[in-house]
């Protein structure tokens, strides 16, 4: 598993006044060794004394999801929801299942364009350089240059291209820090620009495909499983899934609410239609997520060409550019000649 070989973040509560630190890995750790056989309080003791105020609690009585719930974070929230309906290795395994759906999508986000990011920076940051420092001590340095105006006019066509480029970027920084520091801002932009933005629907509708489906495998009923969306942190989420059971509660018909919503998308809807028309319960929603999983690497792809092409047409220009001054001298010693 890729996540076992990364620095995961501590997770804290406390028993008895006594501070226990729970890692994500060790998780992963106590599912391997659940699934040898080995009970829960068992595993604890592979980790030496770390967990000694734990296994305390357990022998004076406390459950397993009273102590979890302690902790405040998402593993540990769906490692006590999924208890109520399986093991503890399951709940484990349908715990890390959910939070892997978001991270998955970005990582491969991050992957393909951070390299292209990162040469359109550096281009941008090398114009700015030449435009206000190098190319005006060249016009003082060469009087001549003024005759050659294309040059000029590249230069500045040039810069313009680039400021848009380098403001664009600025604001869709801010956009995505804010959006990720404030959750109401972040629901307002979703809920606002959703109906109107075609990715962003396909990317809503994808995230609760893949809550439905993880929590139907786990044999959650549709009604238990949009109660626990009611309950994340992911403010869209939690509002769209009580916004379904109000509807459910008034009598709407669930596949009529889903045909309706803005955050589903029509392909989805019809995945839906199947799961309930037939005895497929999950085949349906499986075939809708590797579809539009497909169809992302296809949108990526194009949107990953179009950066490239924006990158290597930055960097031929400035190659261009200096060229064109490094043969200025050339042309005067021909002139003065």
């Amino acid at each position: 598993m890729p996540f076992l070989n990364k620095p995961l973040p501590k997770n804290k509560f406390t028993i008895k006044n006594k501070q226990v630190f729970f890692r994500k890995q060790d998780y992963l750790i106590i599912s391997h060794l659940l699934d040898s056989g080995i009970d829960f309080k068992r595993s604890l003791q592979f980790f030496d004394t770390k967990y000694q105020a734990v296994i305390s609690a357990l022998n004076q009585g406390s459950s397993i999801q009273d102590i979890l719930s302690k902790q405040k974070d998402g593993i540990s929230k769906n490692i006590v929801f999924f208890l109520h309906y399986s093991s503890m290795k399951d709940a484990i395994e349908h715990a890390f299942a959910l939070v892997r759906i978001q991270e998955q999508l970005k990582k491969q986000i991050v992957s393909k364009f951070a390299y292209p990011l990162v040469i359109v920076i550096v281009c941008i940051a090398l114009l700015q350089l030449f435009y206000h420092d190098i190319f005006p001590m060249l016009m003082t340095s060469f009087p001549t240059m003024s005759n050659q105006m294309y040059i000029v006019w590249l230069v500045q066509v040039f810069y313009i291209f680039a400021t848009i480029i380098k403001y664009s970027l600025i604001l869709l920084s801010l956009v995505l820090v804010v959006a990720h520091l404030s959750v109401k801002i972040q629901y307002s932009l979703i809920h606002h620009t959703v109906a109107f933005v075609p990715i962003l629907k396909q990317y809503c509708s994808y995230i609760f495909g893949q809550y439905m489906l993880i929590l139907n495998q786990a044999g959650i009923s549709t009604m238990d499983g949009l109660q626990y969306l009611v309950k994340l942190d992911c403010l869209w989420l939690s509002n769209f899934s009580l916004s379904i059971l109000e509807q459910l509660e008034q009598g709407t018909d669930f596949l009529t609410i889903m045909h309706q919503s803005p955050y589903i998308t029509n392909t989805l809807y019809q995945a839906l239609q199947l799961r309930f028309h037939t005895q497929e319960n999950h085949k349906p929603l499986e075939v809708y997520l590797v579809q539009q999983e497909e169809l992302w690497k296809l949108e990526i792809k194009k949107l990953t060409l179009i950066v490239y092409a924006i990158t290597y047409t930055l960097v031929a220009l400035i190659v261009f550019i200096m060229f064109q001054f490094m043969l200025i001298p050339f042309d005067l010693l021909s002139t003065m000649g």
